[in-house]
């Protein structure tokens, strides 16, 4: 970064640096004539023309804000295209910096910073801004200990006037960010939802959610926070439940007003409090407080193991989060994969480690590159435990618990056999039936891969795990550093599989070992894919990777102007893949030179099909695009009611494609008119799979569908025991296979 000290800008003289976060450097300046003192944020940009308005206009908008407990802008302008807001100086810093260790607060300090920032908000609320950057680092404290709000819409300025890295721009605030906010949908409760997280935050010590910018993503969206009673021990219910109403993932179910949040949050921290009615935005729902004694502070904490941090705001706190990702195709033109990212449930506390959603998409390969064979038994022996260093310098545990071998042993015979009489049975009836469970030991948000009578899949605890298929029990383990959202990719006895450790990895697909390891700088939540001795592979530092098969080196790597969170797909000689810059890359798939870049209004996150010549991609902006795979124009587009995070698939004709809004379509692919849509119980994340006329699909509340291609009618619905997040189901002579969040991996007869 350029350092501006002894330049001046405005009327001031900047003397030395005194922050530093996303969108800007703030400076110390004092005025040429007064003397007097200020702070001056100069932020990351060199405006364009057509920018300069915009900025100008948006400042103006600022200046007009006047409340005590919202920082005054005195000042504005450009120097030499670089954009710079003059702003009153706080000497006693921020609220991060006075309260910089993970260490709970007292109630009644928590309601009266509380009863402040509300104040402020809701001053700009009632003319209809809104803050959009609300965190502890954005709290300052004045001369008098009166808290203001800082960086108020600095955030839409910074944004909108230039490109920056979304790794860079999110990084310090995805930990505070509303679920609507994150899909390009801001509005005044979003920022009550910031005030919320930091209300959590303050009370037990740590934020609700943890992990990745990709793992926050996705436990702001689905993820439900733990109880804060669970860690402080006394604090009112009456409290837990206001919190947790303002942290409610739909806007309509909060406060009616960040006022009513700080007015309802006093009133449940007094002793007398017995229930909290929350006003909320629709339609009334009275919250009923536990009958407890209420007890307010001091409060006791239970102990919690240390919390590691991945990515570090840039006021210094820390904050992380995670991806997983899926596809499967079947029966399909289309080469597809499957995305995710997924929120951690209640196990934030205990796996922190364990990255939990990478939006990754699961890619199923041409059937040429993924090879469904005939089921293989194998031979149990004594449990081996082999603890090495591999390449990347983790420790890696690989346990073989049974070696593969060509003679079917009586027992394995005789499980294959009752398998087959399940599968006749499911078939005859037209209903599922369960033939095996495996525990992982976390939530399981990889897609499976199923090669030569071993399913191989990832969990959030970072192992990768090699199933026999007929019996369900495990061959062998290979542990990594990180989660593993990631689909593995299995190619000529050789699994490719990316981890939240920042590495790909290629291992021995009959004993686990492993054979090299990749580090491409980022977490990994995007799922392999295999041509002629390459494998290429994106990660969320933005860059995607063309990495030799045999040797694990690389072969060129592509830069793009913000992290890849969705999988990759290789089809005539060109990788195709989005990114969270608004771009579709098509890139030549020897060289990694651009080919063209189709820019979408919303992230492009998740994977992408392809099927005769037209590439379909969907984004958060909820739209669904068929572009030319050779020129890259877009041929239609088609909008659904949310978010799109789940993969498409193409068959025959016919896109199906799961949306936020909590419906599987089925489109026309030639023209992008509706077929039918299906309305399931929740979000539809998992990438759809189409065998013999039914397309299978797994949603957040809790099922694997199964649905009529023709008539969009559904044949049945398999309950599991949690969110079936980022997997996708993948069919092999009549069983399926999908993972929950209830730790398991299903083995599910279909017929």
């Amino acid at each position: 970064m350029t350092n501006y000290v002894g330049q001046q800008f405005g009327s001031y003289r900047l003397l030395r640096i005194i922050g530093q976060g996303g969108f800007a450097d703030v400076y110390l300046g004092e005025h040429v004539h007064l003397g007097s003192f200020a702070a001056v944020k100069i932020l990351y940009a060199r405006l364009i023309d057509e920018y300069h308005e915009h900025f100008l206009n948006e400042a103006r908008t600022l200046a007009r804000l006047s409340h005590h407990h919202i920082i005054r802008l005195l000042d504005f302008g450009i120097e030499d295209r670089i954009p710079f807001l003059i702003m009153e100086y706080a000497p006693h810093g921020t609220l991060r910096q006075r309260h910089p260790s993970p260490l709970p607060l007292p109630l009644s300090t928590v309601v009266e910073y509380v009863n402040q920032i509300a104040a402020g908000l809701q001053s700009a609320h009632d003319q209809n801004l809104i803050h959009r950057d609300l965190k502890p680092s954005n709290v300052l404290i004045s001369q008098h200990n009166e808290l203001l709000l800082s960086d108020f819409g600095v955030a839409l300025i910074a944004q909108t006037t230039y490109s920056q890295s979304l790794e860079g721009v999110v990084a310090g605030t995805v930990a505070y960010v509303a679920p609507e906010q994150l899909q390009g949908k801001p509005q005044l409760a979003s920022d009550q939802y910031a005030l919320g997280i930091m209300v959590y935050e303050w009370l037990c010590g740590e934020r609700p959610f943890h992990g990745t910018v990709i793992e926050l993503w996705a436990q702001h969206q689905s993820a439900t926070p733990a109880p804060l009673r669970q860690y402080v021990l006394d604090l009112p219910a009456e409290v837990e439940q206001v919190v947790l109403t303002a942290l409610a993932k739909d806007p309509k179910q909060r406060f009616a007003s960040v006022r009513a949040f700080a007015t309802a949050l006093e009133a449940a921290s007094r002793p007398e409090a017995i229930a909290v009615l929350p006003a909320k935005i629709g339609p009334s729902t009275e919250v009923h407080a536990a009958d407890q004694e209420v007890v307010q502070a001091p409060v006791t904490v239970r102990e919690r193991a240390p919390q590691p941090a991945d990515i570090t705001e840039p006021d210094g706190s820390a904050q992380s989060s995670e991806v997983s990702l899926e596809t499967t195709t079947e029966g399909s033109s289309a080469i597809q994969p499957a995305l995710m990212t997924a929120p951690t449930q209640n196990g934030r506390k205990k796996s922190m480690t364990v990255a939990l959603l990478a939006v990754t998409l699961l890619l199923l390969l041409a059937s040429t590159l993924v090879v469904y064979g005939l089921e293989r038994g194998s031979s149990v022996s004594p449990l081996i435990s082999t603890v090495h260093k591999n390449q990347a310098g983790n420790e890696s545990k690989i346990v073989n618990q049974g070696t593969h071998s060509p003679t079917v042993t009586p027992t394995v015979q005789a499980q294959a056999t009752a398998n087959a009489q399940i599968i006749a049975t499911a078939q005859a009836q037209g209903k599922p039936q369960l033939l095996w469970t495996f525990a992982t030991g976390s939530l399981v948000r990889s897609s499976p891969a199923v090669v030569n009578g071993s399913v191989y899949v990832g969990s959030d605890n970072g192992n990768l795990f090699a199933i026999s298929s007929v019996t369900g029990q495990q061959e062998w383990i290979f542990a990594t550093r990180s989660q593993i959202n990631s689909r593995p990719t299995v190619v000529n006895g050789v699994v490719y599989v990316g981890s939240g450790d920042n590495n790909l990895y290629a291992l021995d697909a009959m004993t686990g070992q492993e054979k090299w390891a990749f580090p491409t700088g980022s977490g990994i939540s995007a799922s392999p894919m295999v041509v002629n001795g390459t494998v290429y592979i994106s990660s969320g530092s933005g860059k995607l990777y063309a990495v030799d098969t045999t040797t694990g080196q690389q072969k060129w790597f592509f830069t793009a102007g913000g992290p890849f969170w969705g999988s990759l797909i290789v089809a005539n000689g060109v990788v195709y893949a989005g990114s969270l810059d608004h771009r579709f890359y098509a890139l030549d798939a020897a060289t990694g030179r651009e080919k063209w870049a189709f820019t979408t209004e919303g992230y492009s996150a998740v994977s992408p099909a392809i099927a005769n010549g037209v590439v379909y991609v969907g984004a958060l902006d909820s739209r669904i695009y068929a572009i030319d795979a050779t020129t890259g124009q877009q041929k239609w587009v088609f909008v659904t009611g949310d978010a799109i995070w789940s993969a498409p698939t193409v068959v025959n004709g016919v896109v199906y494609v799961g949306s936020n809004d909590h419906k599987l379509y089925a489109l026309d692919a030639a023209t992008g008119q509706q077929r039918w849509a299906f309305p399931a119980g929740d979000k539809v994340w998992s990438a759809p799979t189409v065998v013999n006329g039914v397309v299978y699909v797994g949603s957040m509340d809790h099922k694997l569908y199964a649905i009529n291609t023709t008539t969009g009618q559904q044949k049945w619905a398999f309950l599991t025991g949690d969110a079936i997040q980022f997997s996708s189901p993948i069919v092999v002579n009549g069983v399926l296979y999908i993972g929950s969040n209830d730790h398991k991996l299903y083995a599910i007869a279909i017929g």
